[in-house]
């Protein structure tokens, strides 16, 4: 399946956390995520998403963007493929539901599933693909 490259915005949080996983041994990761073991190519994945971040934001230094934010060069969002592919495939058809307050991941994937011609979706048109389409609202309580 065709997956879509973004570009995305970089914090100082981002570039510390590529940091930690860049020097962090596969022993210790696992110890952290409190699994048994990362398998090899989770981990390079993993590096190599972190290498990314910390390219981009060096790069973004050397040449400092116009506006306050830095989006990366566009790359593919996610993990991709770190397991063998199955050799049992789903062949029936299949439907995504959506309706109007479905954003983020409940808006990417039926745009996957349509754009791969692998489902057909049904329902209304969902609220976008960032959380920031969602208008937020100040709530009056007693105590404020």
């Amino acid at each position: 399946m065709f997956v879509p490259r973004h570009r995305v915005a970089i914090t100082q949080g981002e570039v510390d956390a590529a940091n930690a996983l860049v020097q962090t041994d596969a022993d210790r990761m696992a110890a952290n995520l409190g699994v048994a073991s990362i398998p090899p190519a989770l981990l390079e994945q993993l590096r190599d998403q972190a290498a990314f971040v910390l390219d981009q934001w060096r790069k973004a230094q050397a040449n400092p963007p116009q506006k306050e934010m830095i989006l990366t060069e566009p790359y593919q969002l996610g993990l991709g493929n770190f397991a063998e592919p199955s050799l049992i495939h789903y062949t029936k058809p299949i439907m995504v539901l959506t309706n109007n307050t479905d954003f983020s991941g409940g808006d990417f994937f039926p745009a996957i599933m349509q754009d791969n011609k692998r489902a057909t979706i049904l329902g209304t048109r969902t609220a976008g693909p960032v959380a920031s389409s969602i208008k937020s609202t100040a709530i009056r309580t007693r105590w404020v």
